[in-house]
């Protein structure tokens, strides 16, 4: 089985909302799970997939256009490009702690 390769940027920063979610009192976490997936594009649906990028579609028309012609050309030239992605998903409940803390606030 070959590793994939998730962007360490992105690893770092869902790996930072894990612990944040697990030190913080208010929740207790009862399910964590990491999904690893690769997409797969070719030279027609790469460049829409780009074209739905916030600097992408800040770029004047004719310049964005050029840009997306060109990175097709390339995908076709070479196959595919493959993206990896790691979805995690946290299933959380309040804690107890916290549901007690906020009675003694009503009392």
């Amino acid at each position: 089985k070959r590793d994939i390769d998730v962007n360490e940027g992105v690893r770092a920063k869902l790996e930072k909302r894990v612990i944040e979610i697990q030190q913080d009192p208010r929740f207790q976490l009862m399910f964590l799970r990491r999904y690893l997936s690769v997409y797969h594009y070719d030279e027609q649906s790469y460049p829409k997939l780009l074209n739905t990028y916030p600097k992408i579609v800040k770029l004047d028309r004719e310049r964005r256009e050029a840009f997306l012609k060109e990175v097709g050309e390339i995908v076709k030239k070479h196959g595919q490009v493959s993206l990896p992605v790691q979805t995690t998903m946290l299933i959380c409940r309040r804690s107890d702690f916290y549901m007690s803390a906020i009675a003694k606030c009503d009392s």
